[in-house]
């Protein structure tokens, strides 16, 4: 299937299920989906505009009802539905932010200014520049002096 944007590949490399959280930056156009839920070892494609500033984060221990409607231990989204619908996410979370196509070079970074809640990698697959893998695989609060 010819796609006219960027894919990214979500893969669930933990033991349990999470649920994927997707937001596109004010301006920027919503993939189809913006939660779902992804069981381990398992992945999904997703596919964002080839010019598309937004932010993924995965959320964790969600309970959600047939309507859609629920919560997550971490990493939730204000809207309080599985589908974010472009709703914010809450403390603590590890995100993950894109800038595609808004200057001669795409970006991306792990930030944990909101905390971490679960070990992320993003591992480019494609493309003609020499980017490198950024992640954060460890809390590293646990690391900081108690001070």
């Amino acid at each position: 299937m010819a796609v006219d944007g960027t894919e990214f590949t979500l893969v669930n490399n933990c033991n349990h299920s999470i649920w994927p959280a997707i937001l596109a930056n004010p301006g920027n156009s919503r993939p189809e989906q913006t939660g779902f839920e992804l069981p381990s070892d398992t992945s999904r494609l997703l596919y964002v505009p080839n010019r598309w500033v937004g932010q993924i984060w995965a959320r964790n221990r969600c309970y959600f009802n047939k309507s859609g409607f629920g919560s997550c231990t971490t990493g939730n989204c204000a809207s309080g539905k599985i589908e974010c619908d472009g709703a914010v996410g809450l403390s603590p979370m590890t995100l993950v932010e894109f800038n595609l196509g808004s200057g001669a070079h795409d970006s991306y970074n792990v930030n944990l200014i909101y905390g971490f809640n679960l070990p992320v990698i993003v591992v480019p697959l494609s493309g003609t520049g020499t980017c490198e893998s950024a992640g954060c695989m460890t809390d590293l609060n646990l690391l900081c002096p108690l001070s």
